[in-house]
């Protein structure tokens, strides 16, 4: 899997965000607001979390 860069190696002056959750399943709703992060911020992380026990 392709994590991408190592977080020290973008440029320092770039703007961060994050986006988590399930996703479980995935919606119209979640892409939007996804969209909706990235256009706010240089870098977004979706972050996709998981479970097992709850699941």
């Amino acid at each position: 899997m392709n994590y991408g860069l190592p977080i020290n190696e973008y440029d320092p002056n770039l703007t961060f965000g994050y986006y988590g959750g399930k996703f479980l399943p995935f919606q119209m709703g979640h892409l939007s607001c996804i969209i909706k992060a990235a256009s706010l911020v240089d870098v977004l992380f979706v972050v996709v979390g998981y479970d097992e026990a709850y699941e």
